[in-house]
């Protein structure tokens, strides 16, 4: 503030306001700040979104890795029983 600047006062006009500030944060309920906060929280919703995000990439995940394995083992047993290759589909 500029008037802090002041020579004279301007110590006391600092000290004055840090203390008014620390005063005014003692005051404050924290502890029932939080609570109103984390009622205002649909933490349940938000799991339930980010499980089922999750949930969607990890199937996704599962179902390209299956069809690159049944790729393997299909044409594994193609050269096992001399069946000639198969063209591959675009990706």
């Amino acid at each position: 503030m500029p008037w802090e600047q002041l020579p004279l006062i301007g110590g006391w006009l600092r000290s004055t306001r840090v203390e008014a500030t620390r005063a005014g944060i003692a005051r404050i309920d924290l502890i029932g700040l939080a609570e109103v906060v984390i009622d205002g929280v649909d933490l349940p919703a938000i799991i339930r979104e980010s499980t089922g995000t999750v949930t969607a990439e990890v199937m996704t995940d599962v179902r390209t890795q299956t069809a690159r394995a049944d790729d393997v083992v299909s044409g594994f047993v193609d050269r096992m029983l001399g069946r000639t290759p198969r063209p591959q589909d675009p990706e």
